[in-house]
């Protein structure tokens, strides 16, 4: 659902950049008087630009003029006034105590105000080494943009699932605690500022090049039109990760040695607060307005500029050796940086992925690369590098359009889920219909559509740019025939539309004797056992909601579902209705060879499988084990599996009190937030965006647990600990309890956006203070304990979100995934006892 006015954006932006500045003051970086003056600025600036605009409107308004623009004038009127509305309420928080005074009738003193002013002016700037906490920041805020920017490219390169996808974030997340583990040998350089400038400036640099051999190299190495394995995508994952990883770990540890040179010292958890900050800046200017404005090589481009920069200032405010030769590097790093930005290498370096094709389109997009090639006089539509379709592809139209239409007498209302700029909506046409709803995740590949066909011209079509998910949740509107032309459940997002409570919904928008389509890959000759599981699987789940399941076996198995009876005779059909097919038709199929293909794939279904639902999606786990299976690397995931339970075992045993809190929090933060962005799409639907406030929170937390921890929980002790775990076992069984009831209540968007916050931000803080108590238990230097907090943390992270995504939620579910979570802090409270 598209928002017009700016509302979250506006407020978490603003939340981000006040928190910001208040941590400046908090680390003596700013005064407080300066951080305030900031905000009294802002407050300024929005009234005014909220005051001229209303104005011009009012003018309008009274006079009847014709002002050009002015619906963007009102929205622009009614964005300022958000910002001016929050931004006031900061106002109104400082000055809480007076209002409150004014109120009870009990003015302030002079005294008060002269003590208000002695506070402010109390907190001095630390010059040089408040400049030293700019890298902290940086550090976080490039990290996070390099891991989307990385991440979405691998995915994209690799036709990732969420197995992939947590191979490559367990990867990311354990480099680099093996990163901030060996930073613990920059204790021993005297002159960190000089690694410190080369660092930023190679932390800038390294994304690009890797970028660049993503698509260089992809064609090169693997054998071009196949698909990679298990093996093959760790192994260069982890060639591809090892560089980027690995410096930033090393660098945050570098840095917190770096910033406590002085005698002002900074706590390992404030510099974490710091870095956590600066990546929910980095992730929130990313979805908010990189990845809508720019090119990824010029997002990557801007990242090389903000660091160069940041190392100029440390060249200029600190002694460092060799500056001379510092200064050239980080000049020409600028250079590279600017020439990037603007000669745009995007498409030269995107059409190695497509050899032998031209590359005539590419679009960077909150959801994915959008990439168009030419063969002849074919059009060929990829997203994330996967043939979506082609513009020449008659037989699959054909068959997912005939199949179905053919079973209603007379079809009026149509909808069309995905599919139809491939040309779905012509074979549509063929018949007397009054409508057809098209409804399209994304909106970019509809804006394309125009220019490279005509598949969307007629008048009937109407074009709906929203998940499908939460159209058909919200719709008031009936059908008589929905077709749901989707690729298979690969992965968690793709499973909620091949779902018991999914096809629930579709009903509900069904006339009395609708009639519903969706397909699945075809069997081969041979029907491995995997292929047999995930049909029997979607036929069983069907068969929970429809009196009628018919199968048509064609170019991919098609499921012909409906209250109403269904008939196998389509090319008799097809004859009577009198429509002209190409290969849909009495003389292409034969009916009896139709008719026994049909009940030959019945009987090899299987009756005892489970249903597919929302919180145990059984079908996509078994959509991983097809993808396994054609590589013979399901034993090797069991071997994986095998040596992470052991792994995690292992390190339980080990770890001292402390640190075994830290991997648990660090583990169950990571998991939990899988399964919020996970839940917020099945309770839903598909919001892009909210994906990004919730990483974005999820920071916000854990800056707030880590800076503010001494005060939410004063005077540290094993048993503020085990106080730590009763509250995490607690959330927990909370969250447990709660999303089955929020799925049977219909919820507005704010809503969703409201409790989805707030379980983020309690979890992250939550987090947050954990990584401040350990840090603080730790006797050694800042550097040492920097090294063994951060990367505990990481490996407990990596290890959660890995076992999560592609184990416990396909396995056991989403609410049995959660009670696991809370028997992992039930051990660890036991523990705590135990090694006391």
């Amino acid at each position: 659902m598209k928002s017009t006015y700016l509302l979250l954006p506006i407020g978490i932006l603003a939340l981000v950049f006040y928190f910001f500045t208040l941590l400046l003051s908090r680390f003596s970086v700013l005064k407080l008087s300066t951080h305030r003056k900031i905000w009294n600025v802002l407050l300024l600036l929005t009234f005014l630009s909220t005051a001229i605009l209303g104005l011009i409107l009012a003018i309008q308004v009274n006079y009847k003029l014709q002002i050009p623009f002015i619906g963007e004038i009102l929205k622009y009127h009614v964005n300022f006034g958000i910002g001016m509305t929050i931004v006031a309420i900061f106002h109104f928080l400082w000055h809480w105590n007076y209002y409150k005074k004014l109120l009870s009738a009990k003015n302030k003193t002079s005294t008060d105000t002269a003590k208000i002013i002695t506070t402010e002016s109390e907190i001095l700037i630390q010059s040089r080494w408040g400049i030293s906490l700019f890298p902290v920041f940086v550090l976080g805020f490039s990290a996070i943009i390099t891991q989307i920017v990385i991440l979405r490219e691998l995915i994209s390169v690799f036709n990732g699932n969420e197995l992939i996808t947590g191979i490559i974030l367990a990867l990311w997340m354990l480099l680099t605690g093996f990163g901030a583990y060996s930073g613990r040998l920059s204790n021993q350089i005297n002159h960190k500022t000089g690694l410190v400038v080369f660092l930023l400036v190679l932390t800038g640099i390294l994304p690009l090049i890797n970028l660049f051999l993503i698509h260089y190299l992809k064609n090169i190495i693997f054998i071009v039109g196949t698909s990679q394995g298990l093996i093959q995508i760790f192994f260069s994952v982890l060639v591809i990760l090892a560089p980027i990883c690995f410096i930033s770990g090393f660098f945050f540890t570098l840095l917190t040695g770096f910033a406590n040179q002085s005698k002002k010292k900074f706590s390992v958890a404030g510099l974490y607060a710091i870095e956590s900050i600066g990546s929910m800046a980095g992730g929130l200017l990313f979805s908010l307005i990189l990845i809508r404005l720019l090119s990824t090589f010029q997002i990557l481009s801007v990242l090389v500029l903000i660091n160069s920069i940041i190392a100029l200032l440390l060249l200029f405010y600190f002694n460092v050796k060799n500056r001379v030769t510092k200064f050239i590097l980080v000049l020409a790093a600028l250079l590279v940086g600017v020439l990037v930005y603007f000669i745009k290498p995007d498409h030269f370096s995107r059409h190695f992925l497509f050899p032998n094709q031209e590359l005539v389109y590419f679009k960077e997009t909150p959801l994915g690369n959008l990439s168009i090639t030419s063969t002849a006089d074919q059009f060929n539509f990829y997203e994330n590098n996967v043939l979506l379709f082609t513009t020449e592809n008659t037989i699959k139209n054909e068959e997912t359009v005939h199949y179905v239409m053919v079973q209603h007498k007379c079809p009026r209302e149509i909808l069309l889920l995905s599919g139809g700029i491939a040309g779905t909506t012509n074979e549509i046409l063929k018949y007397n219909v009054n409508r057809i709803d098209y409804v399209e995740l994304n909106p970019w590949l509809l804006q394309i559509a125009d220019e490279y066909t005509e598949n969307l011209k007629n008048k009937r079509i109407h074009p709906i740019v929203q998940d499908a998910r939460l159209f058909v949740k919200l719709t008031s509107n009936r059908y008589d025939i929905i077709i749901i032309d989707l690729p298979p459940p690969e992965n968690a997002q793709l499973n909620r539309y091949y779902t018991l409570d999914f096809f629930k919904e579709l009903k509900t928008c069904m006339h009395t004797g609708a009639i519903g389509s969706l397909s699945l890959p075809a069997f081969n000759n041979y029907q491995s056992d995997e292929s047999i599981d995930e049909h029997s699987i979607i036929f069983k789940t069907l068969n929970q909601v429809f009196k009628h399941v018919l199968i048509v076996p064609g170019e991919k198995t098609y499921y012909l579902f409906s209250d109403a009876h269904l008939t196998i005779n389509i090319p008799q059909r097809i004859a009577e209705l009198g429509v002209t097919n190409q290969y849909v038709n009495q003389y292409y199929i034969d009916e009896l060879l139709l008719k026994q293909k049909s009940l030959e794939f019945l009987n090899n279904l299987k009756p005892d499988v489970p249903i597919n639902t929302d919180f145990k999606p059984v079908a996509y786990f078994k959509n991983v084990k097809i993808w396994l299976s054609q590589f013979h690397s399901s034993s090797l995931l069991v071997l994986v599996i095998f040596v992470l339970v052991t792994i995690v075992f292992i390190v339980i045993s080990k770890l001292n009190v402390v640190n075994l809190n830290m991997f648990s929090a660090g583990f169950t933060g990571s998991a939990i937030e899988v399964i919020l962005l996970l839940s917020i799409q099945v309770l839903y639907g598909y919001i892009y965006q909210m994906i990004g406030f919730i990483i974005a929170l999820f920071m916000v937390g854990l800056a707030i647990g880590a800076a503010y921890g001494n005060k939410l929980f004063k005077n540290p002790g094993l048993m503020k600990f085990r106080i730590i775990l009763l509250l995490f076992i607690s959330y927990i069984l909370i969250l447990a309890a709660l999303l089955p009831l929020l799925k049977k209540i219909n919820l507005d968007v704010i809503s969703v956006h409201i409790i989805f916050s707030i379980l983020t931000l309690v979890i992250s803080i939550l987090v947050g203070i954990v990584f401040y108590y350990s840090s603080q238990f730790q006797n050694n230097s800042p550097v040492i304990a920097a090294s063994r907090v951060y990367s505990i943390d990481l490996i407990g992270a990596a290890l959660g979100a890995l076992l999560v995504s592609i184990i416990f939620i396909p396995i056991v579910g989403i609410i049995s995934t959660i009670l696991l979570l809370g028997g992992l802090n039930l051990i660890t409270l036991m523990l705590t006892f135990v090694k006391n």
